[in-house]
């Protein structure tokens, strides 16, 4: 919406503009008598930059032979101009009518929420099946139709998952300390890796972690590969981390990053989590949401 609304203003600002280089011209041609010439440095937005001096209507006989009036040839030549100048302005009026007749409103209605909402389970439901693509077609046809809704900016979140769908992993992992585990120990180029974003001071992610333990316990011997994450924000620190990895049993590697794995993989909230296989992301998602059939198809 606001951009139609920008769009709309500009277009109004070159109406107004022509408009006043119409009435110049139209003015002189009353008149009768103008004195012209073409500007010197290359004119803007496409129409004539001819700077005008309009003569006394009134000035005498001598007065137009001393500072010249308009032959025929001027008069053809800017009639010329302002037919072309007609021309623009009503193709940009018919421009302005179309944009303000496609806009969305500025309130939606709640049919048009309750239509985004019913796209967004079925977003939410392809997502749970790994159909990405079709949950891809989905978001954007949300987004196209009902992007002034709540429901929409909501699912801002969805569509920043969505984004890490396919993208390859960073060549520098931006571990700062080893917590469990050591350099080495987590290969994202080879295998399926389940990476985890968490922190010590949230709740979420004390219940979602130790849940991976039993994953990982369950599919260590097929391959899975678990790196979990934390950047040490707000009232965490190295013994807090230290204390739950002990406490909760934890034996997967556990590191202390800068940022740049959170940044790569869109992260905004925790707890979030991503499966990369061969160093590829081929799911990004709330850890929750992680069943063992999708890991089953990774692995």
């Amino acid at each position: 919406m606001e951009q139609v609304r920008v769009n709309s203003m500009y277009i109004r600002s070159l109406v107004v503009r022509k408009g006043i280089i119409l009435s110049v011209i139209m003015t002189a041609l009353l008149l009768g008598r103008i004195e012209w010439q073409l500007p010197t440095t290359e004119p803007t937005d496409n129409f004539p930059a001819i700077a005008l001096s309009l003569n006394n209507a009134m000035a005498s006989p001598d007065a137009c032979a001393e500072q010249g009036c308009a032959s025929a040839q001027d008069i053809a030549e800017l009639t010329a101009t302002i037919q072309q100048l007609q021309i623009e302005i009503a193709a940009l009026k018919t421009k302005i009518a179309s944009l303000e007749n496609n806009a969305p409103p500025s309130t939606p209605s709640q049919e048009m929420e309750t239509a985004a909402q019913n796209l967004l389970r079925e977003v939410q439901e392809l997502m749970s099946n790994n159909d990405i693509e079709a949950a891809k077609a989905k978001l954007l046809e949300m987004e196209q139709k009902y992007s002034a809704t709540r429901i929409y900016r909501r699912a801002s979140k969805i569509k920043a998952e969505l984004d890490v769908f396919g993208k390859k992993v960073p060549t520098s992992l931006g571990i700062e300390e080893w917590y469990t585990g050591y350099d080495g120990i987590v290969n994202l180029n080879s295998g399926t890796t389940l990476v985890v974003f968490w922190e010590v001071w949230c709740p979420h992610c004390k219940r979602e972690l130790p849940n991976l333990q039993r994953k990982f316990n369950e599919y260590q011997s097929r391959g899975l590969q678990v790196l979990g994450l934390t950047k040490l924000t707000r009232s965490s620190t190295n013994e807090s981390v230290m204390d739950f990895i002990s406490s909760n049993g934890l034996t997967y590697p556990i590191a202390k990053e800068n940022g740049e794995m959170s940044k790569h993989f869109n992260v905004s909230g925790i707890p979030a989590a991503a499966v990369v296989k061969d160093g590829v992301v081929v799911w990004r998602g709330h850890p929750a949401r992680l069943s063992n059939e999708m890991l089953d198809s990774w692995l």
